[in-house]
Parts: C-alpha cells; sequence; structure tokens
C-alpha cells in the first residue's frame, strides 16, 4: 500500500470540470466592464444623493421651509372729533349780511303803513320773533280815530335791506292785538255785540289766536273762542 501523499482523488461524476482560475467570464475583460459599470452607477446615485442633500440645506438656510407671509387687508375705521368752524370767507360773509340787515327799530312806521295825524295814528309796535326764524319782525297797530275806535294791523319783517309784509289785516272793531303765551303767536281781540248791547260797550269778546305756518308763508287761525267781556 502507498502513503496518504500518493492518494489521487477521482472527480465525481456529477460535478461539471472545474475551470481553471482566472479563466471565468467574471475573470475576463466583460466582466470587468460590468464590475466598472455598476460602480459608475453607484457613483451616479450617491452624487446625486449629496447633491439633493445641499439643495434641502441651503432651501432651509434661506427659509424655504417658511410659508410665503399672506397679505391682509386690514380696514381702519378713524373718527373725526375735529370742531368744523366756519371759513373765515363765510363768516365776513355771515357779518356783512348781518350789518346790512335793515333795523327794524330805525323804521319810519308813520310813513310806511300811511299815518295820518288825528284819522290814522300808529297806536303801538312791538317786536317780537313772530316767524322763529331767529330774528326779530316787527307788528305795527295802527288806530282809526273818530270811526268807534276800528284797528288795523300788520306784520313786517326785515328782507335785507327792505320791509317784507308778512300778514295784515284791517278794521278789526275796538279791536286790540297781543303776544300770545306760545310762540310765534299772537292775539286779536274783538268785540262781539248781542242785540241789547249799546255801542260803548260789547258784553263779549272775540280772541283769535294767529300762528306763524311755515308751509302756508303767513299767519293761519289756530284758536278761535267767544268770552264775556271782563270789562262789564
Amino acid at each position: 500500500m502507498g502513503s496518504e501523499d500518493d492518494t489521487v482523488i477521482m472527480p465525481r461524476d456529477d460535478e461539471p470540470p472545474g475551470e481553471p482560475p482566472g479563466d471565468g467570464p467574471e475573470n475576463g475583460p466583460e466582466g470587468l466592464d460590468k464590475r466598472s459599470e455598476r460602480y459608475v452607477v453607484i457613483g451616479m446615485v450617491i452624487a446625486v444623493i449629496i447633491v439633493a442633500g445641499l439643495l434641502v440645506l441651503l432651501i432651509r438656510a434661506c427659509g424655504g421651509d417658511e410659508p410665503a407671509p399672506q397679505s391682509r387687508t386690514v380696514t381702519q375705521t378713524v373718527t373725526d372729533t375735529r370742531t368744523v368752524t366756519p371759513t373765515t370767507a363765510t363768516q365776513a360773509r355771515t357779518q356783512e349780511a348781518e350789518r346790512d340787515r335793515l333795523d327794524l327799530r330805525s323804521v319810519n312806521w308813520k310813513s310806511e303803513v300811511g299815518a295820518q295825524p288825528m284819522v290814522r295814528e300808529v297806536e303801538d309796535v312791538i317786536y317780537a320773533d313772530l316767524d322763529g326764524d331767529g330774528q326779530e319782525d316787527a307788528l305795527v297797530l295802527v288806530r282809526h280815530e273818530g270811526s268807534g275806535g276800528y284797528l288795523d294791523y300788520y306784520v313786517y319783517k326785515a328782507d335785507g335791506t327792505a320791509l317784507r309784509l308778512l300778514f295784515e289785516k284791517t278794521g278789526v272793531d275796538q279791536g286790540r292785538v297781543e303776544l300770545a303765551s306760545i310762540p310765534r303767536s299772537f292775539v286779536e281781540t274783538s268785540a262781539v255785540y248781542a242785540p241789547e248791547d249799546p255801542v260803548c260797550c260789547p258784553s263779549r269778546l272775540q280772541l283769535i289766536t294767529y300762528t306763524w305756518s311755515s308751509s302756508a308763508g303767513s299767519f293761519v287761525e289756530s284758536d278761535v273762542k267767544v268770552v264775556p267781556n271782563p270789562d262789564l
């Protein structure tokens, strides 16, 4: 029998014959090309990942992750508490108009109403704001002498530099006129005779209240009543 070093191992029938090292397809030129392609692809993937990471860092550094601020419309209400005063020109015009306004108290009423001595005399002039415009008006009472005491009366106002007649009434028997207790009004009193009354002494009096009407532009009757004559 020979020694163990002389033993020859025979290949099995089911094993393919081995290829000598360095002669396989992976060790040939084609294998080298495939490995090179894999390395190139891996390198490109790594480069893409690095570039993408750098871009993410750059975007975060520039605030790219924060949403762009939305524009908002702000509505502000401002209450104006300033006191508006008339302009100098307006004040000047107002003062000029006041200066040019006719002064009723300086009017010669005898001449204005055609008074005549011993025939038609101005009995009284009452000054008051009768139409509610803030300006003084004139209530002029004219008595007829020698005709039983008839009364005429007129209401005038100053219209700029002229007179304007607002109301008139004539021939009021034994009449008298006085201001009423209610604003923009006056009361006319006249005689009312019963059949048995003497001419001098009427037993009753009629009281008519006239009130200024802006819509009518004049004075209108607002109340009428008959009362006993308090002088009897």
